[in-house]
């Protein structure tokens, strides 16, 4: 699902409420911040509702310096914050996006049949080499889904405040690169398995990721792509 808005966000706005409800209803919704930046106040809506985890993008450390895109560690195009809006009272009210920030620069990702998205070809003819935020937020969305293997009690919430306060800090602006890069291993750490967790076929529903080490998992997780 691809959503955004050509002015700033505001939590008050239908798309950005749409999504807030989502949560509260227990849905994690994980936003692609957008492709605005460097710009102050450019993440649209529904990245600017306050409950879902928005996600900006961030380099490869081959690239950083090196890339004119990755001049610091989060790429230039990816949209900033902080939300500006004026509440129900009139009174205006500031808080900070993104979230949190994951790599999006030159991903090499699946394509799909008859796509009409341009990139150059890599690994193989089915995968292609894109960058943006909505490359950022798929990491976010497997990262959650691994970690509610391991809790699948976690609400979306306690999921957000696990993922921002395990993150890396970048020691940059909130406003750019939020809580800092996302640390799954941080993350794993942190999450108490339940004693009923669940088991197919003989292994647990939790299994750390590794390369030789693999548990496809389904969880209720929603992500938002801006394109």
């Amino acid at each position: 699902l691809s959503l955004g808005s050509a002015v700033s966000g505001s939590p008050d706005d239908i798309v950005s409420i749409a999504a807030d409800s989502a949560v509260e209803n227990g849905v994690i919704v994980v936003v692609a911040s957008g492709n605005s930046g460097p710009s102050a106040s450019t993440i649209g809506n529904p990245g600017a509702a306050r409950n879902v985890i928005t996600v900006g993008a961030y380099c490869k450390s081959q690239d950083q310096g090196v890339d004119a895109r990755c001049a610091i560690p989060v790429v230039n195009f990816s949209s900033r914050g902080p939300i500006v809006f004026k509440n129900s009272s009139g009174i205006a009210e500031t808080y900070s996006k993104p979230d949190i920030v994951a790599y999006g620069h030159k991903i090499c990702a699946a394509k799909s049949n008859g796509t009409v998205i341009k990139g150059t070809d890599c690994l193989d003819a089915n995968h292609i080499l894109l960058s943006g935020t909505s490359m950022a937020s798929p990491h976010i969305a497997g990262a959650i889904a691994l970690i509610k293997q391991g809790n699948p009690n976690l609400t979306p919430l306690e999921i957000k405040q696990l993922i921002t306060s395990t993150a890396q800090n970048l020691n940059l602006d909130k406003n750019i690169a939020g809580a800092g890069l996302l640390n799954l291993e941080s993350a794993m750490a942190q999450v108490v398995i339940p004693s009923t967790s669940v088991r197919i076929s003989g292994l647990p529903l939790y299994y750390i990721y590794s390369p030789k080490n693999k548990l496809e998992s389904y969880s209720k997780v929603l992500t938002i792509f801006i394109f």
